[in-house]
């Protein structure tokens, strides 16, 4: 395990779909360890904890309506491959 952060990513802020997937869980871990802020993105509903750091949003990536409500420096998809291609426009704009 590490006990330093592998990089600084302070005032860096990425959304994660598939929030809630194994993957997505490990990968917000990981990127708020670092500083990062993360937008955490699950059609589920969001888990009800209160990190610093850390912010829930409920979309169907499959929804043409799909939009983050924040600006994001970065993306990492962790949701089903499948959605990605309705996805990519809501996370470049």
């Amino acid at each position: 395990r590490h006990t330093q952060p592998l990089v600084n990513l302070t005032g860096i802020r990425f959304a994660v779909t598939g929030a809630t997937s194994p993957l997505g869980m490990l990968l917000i871990g990981r990127l708020l360890s670092c500083g990062a802020e993360v937008l955490a993105v699950s059609r589920g509903k969001p888990l009800s904890v209160t990190i610093p750091g850390l912010a829930w949003v409920q979309a169907d990536l499959e929804s043409p309506r799909f939009t983050l409500p924040e600006r994001i420096d970065g993306a990492f998809h962790c949701a089903p491959l499948w959605t990605l291609p309705q996805a990519v426009d809501a996370l470049v704009e």
